[in-house]
């Protein structure tokens, strides 16, 4: 089945978790089902109730239904918990390769990209917690990549070689095996400049994973 063509407010919303589950149908297809489903989650809570919007919402759930099906090894993550280490791990590996290219100033539209997929990842792993919201750590991440993303897409768009701040580079961080990247959003055009923040340091896994809500089942 073919991806439902969705009116332009949806696809603003939805369109770059979308792209992130075709992106990770190719190497983590599991990590792609929960990009799926979050993108699931918003279209329900944000145009099930337009009666104009409705049957969109009703194409997508029977697209990502049928996407399902294909996922392998899916069943190994029925599991809240399992699920979401996954998805976790899966962010910090590509944050870490971000931002290890980026202290060690080989800034390119690559690592834009990587920054740019971890952000979005991250907002991904609200589905797995009751209140829908990010431990302070986990935010703290978020926060960073995205503000590394508009800087570093700001200075391409102005012709300007982005650098790293000297804060960050004389901080350690890890790194991790290549993943899929680029997920264009205009989210990032027209933020400012952010200010140096320092890089946070990402853990190997969730010291206390918040409490686990089912992901809905479209």
């Amino acid at each position: 089945m073919a991806e439902p063509t969705l009116p332009a407010e949806m696809t603003k919303l939805l369109g770059m978790y979308l792209k992130l589950g075709n992106e990770f149908d190719k190497s983590v297809p599991v990590v792609g089902h929960f990009c799926r489903i979050y993108a699931v989650e918003l279209a329900i809570k944000n145009f099930a109730a337009d009666p104009v919007n409705k049957k969109h919402v009703g194409a997508l759930l029977n697209f990502v239904e049928q996407k399902k099906a294909a996922v392998p090894d899916l069943e190994q993550y029925r599991e809240n918990e399992a699920a979401q280490m996954l998805v976790y791990n899966t962010c910090l590996r590509i944050f870490g390769r971000a931002d290890k290219e980026y202290r060690e100033n080989r800034i390119t539209r690559d690592v834009l990209s990587l920054f740019r997929t971890a952000t979005y990842l991250f907002e991904v792993l609200r589905q797995f917690d009751k209140d829908r919201s990010l431990d302070p750590e986990t935010a703290q991440m978020q926060k960073y990549a995205k503000l590394k993303a508009v800087y570093i897409k700001k200075c391409f768009d102005e012709g300007v070689t982005p650098v790293p701040d000297p804060a960050d580079v004389a901080e350690p961080s890890e790194g991790g095996p290549e993943f899929p990247s680029g997920v264009p959003d205009d989210q990032f055009a027209s933020a400012p400049a952010p200010a140096p923040q320092p890089t946070p340091q990402p853990q190997p896994r969730p010291q206390q994973p918040p409490q686990q809500q089912q992901p809905p089942q479209p």
